[in-house]
This record gives C-alpha cells, sequence and structure tokens, in this order.
C-alpha cells in the first residue's frame, strides 16, 4: 500500500534527537528517514547484515505495508536472511488498517490507522496480490482468498478504464479518475502482478482469469 504517514518508532525517534525533529512533517521525517537508513548500513556488520538491517529500517519508517511483504520475502529465499516475522507484521497492518469498507487499499493512513487519504491508486493492489502470494508459498490458507478479492477490486476500478486494455492509475474515494494519463510504471505494475500470481497461484483458475 503506499506510505502512510511515518510511524514514531525506536530508529526514527533516534534519528530525531540527531537533526532537531520536533514535529513529523515532510522534509524532517525524510531526513529522520535518510539518517536511520544510514545508521543502519554504517554498522560494523558485514554486508549481509547491514542489508538485513537496512530492509527492516526502510520498512518500519516508510510503512509501505503491502509493496514490502513480497520484497522481503525475495530476500530471505534468495539470501537465507529469514524476515518473515517483519513481513508477516505489514501484511496484518495492511488488513487491519489500510483496507476500505469494499476491500479496496486506500492511499494514506495516520500512524494511529486514521484515514488521512481515501483516494486509491492501481500499484498498492498489484502490490497486495504478490503480498499475498508470498504468505501462499508459507502456508498461509487465507492468502488465496485475499489475493482473489484484490484481483477482482484491481479489475473492476483500474484496469479496462477508460477505453478497451487501458487503466487509470489514481481514482477519488467514489471512483472518479483523478488522472488524464496512463502512466507506463502501471503496466509494470500490473505484468509484474500477472507473472507472480501465475508462479504462485498456479492452482487457483479464479485468480488466474481475474489478475492481470
Amino acid at each position: 500500500m503506499p506510505p502512510r504517514s511515518p510511524r514514531r518508532s525506536a530508529a526514527q525517534s533516534k534519528a530525531d534527537k540527531l537533526t532537531g525533529t520536533i514535529e513529523p512533517t515532510t522534509a524532517s521525517a525524510e531526513l529522520a528517514t535518510l539518517t536511520a537508513l544510514a545508521q543502519a548500513l554504517s554498522g560494523p556488520a558485514d554486508l549481509a547484515t547491514s542489508l538485513e538491517a537496512a530492509l527492516a529500517t526502510v520498512a518500519d519508517l516508510l510503512g509501505l505495508e503491502t509493496g514490502w511483504v513480497w520484497l522481503l520475502d525475495e530476500y530471505g529465499r534468495r539470501t537465507g536472511h529469514d524476515l518473515t516475522c517483519r513481513a508477516d507484521g505489514l501484511f496484518e497492518v495492511a488488513l487491519e488498517q489500510g483496507l476500505a469498507p469494499d476491500g479496496s487499499i486506500v492511499d494514506a493512513l495516520a500512524p494511529d490507522g486514521i484515514m488521512l487519504k481515501p483516494s486509491r491508486r492501481l500499484w498498492p493492489h498489484t502490490e497486495a496480490i504478490k503480498a499475498a502470494a508470498a504468505r501462499h508459498r508459507r502456508g498461509d490458507l487465507a492468502a488465496q482468498r485475499f489475493a482473489e478479492a484484490m484481483a477482482r477490486r484491481l479489475m473492476h476500478l483500474f484496469v479496462g478504464r477508460p477505453i478497451a486494455g487501458g487503466w487509470i492509475d489514481h481514482i477519488s474515494a467514489d471512483g472518479a479518475p483523478l488522472v488524464d494519463h496512463m502512466p507506463a510504471s502501471s503496466l509494470y505494475h500490473l505484468l509484474l502482478a500477472g507473472q507472480v500470481a501465475a508462479k504462485g497461484f498456479a492452482s487457483a483458475p479464479a485468480l488466474a482469469k481475474a489478475a492481470p
């Protein structure tokens, strides 16, 4: 899902002391995030440990819940560094706080879970499908149903509009388009989500039909 207003984590609190941050404005939050990331990378650890710490720091500070679940899972699968606990925590936050009543993913949340931007974008829904595939690979029996629901929302709200074969990147809470163009980056998200879904849910024809 899209970034939430940054959470006040231990890493960010530590960075705040270094940067003099008092209020979580956009500029100070970005500086705090960069400071915390630099600290995670500058320790006396080996490269793999430093990268693991950096990934954990970025995932914690930016609040990119569904987007990081699949990335952390892939990182762990390829390197042997298990970040399942952190990925699972991000996924649970997305389920508990990031969904609108219709099941789509909202644009932004406050640290306490209050919705800040009820609009929706295409790419968080593709990332949710990828996140569900990662969960499914680890044995989460409910992940397939979640992926199918996300695929239906994706196809209903964003794909095939405003023309056949097109897509809308950003919509309001009531479904009205907020952009007048089709970003090429959306196509990348759609294609990768379809690829991951086809591989991760090979026994799910409903998802294979619904996913891009």
